[in-house]
């Protein structure tokens, strides 16, 4: 049963349009589509601000997000997973939920603000 859900969810998500696009625009992920939606409605990123994506690999928002808040700004980017390095984005490898992981967050956010 596994393997067929697998094997049904990897052919939903090849076939899915926004996977194509982003392999198309060299994307790190569908999830830049997501993002960028948000951002046109809401207009929540703004040139200078600093930037936290939680759970960032592959890295598509922390990429989108490094994009807008320009070299003005900053983007810190946290993760169990390694993620590739992103221009202007401080990766941090590490869970969320431990203390160490927050402390490392404040000490690159201090730099930037």
């Amino acid at each position: 049963m596994k393997n067929m859900c697998s094997n049904w969810w990897l052919s939903e998500h090849y076939s899915d349009k926004f996977v194509k696009e982003s392999k198309k625009c060299k994307y790190r992920s569908r999830a830049w589509f997501k993002i960028d939606e948000i951002q046109k409605k809401n207009n929540i990123i703004k040139p200078g601000m600093v930037v936290l994506d939680i759970g960032s690999s592959p890295g598509g928002w922390s990429k989108y997000s490094s994009q807008k808040v320009g070299m003005s700004g900053k983007v810190i980017a946290c993760d169990i997973d390694l993620m590739n390095p992103i221009p202007n984005v401080s990766f941090i490898l590490g869970n969320i939920f431990e203390k160490i992981t927050i402390k490392k967050i404040k000490k690159v956010k201090k730099k930037y603000t």
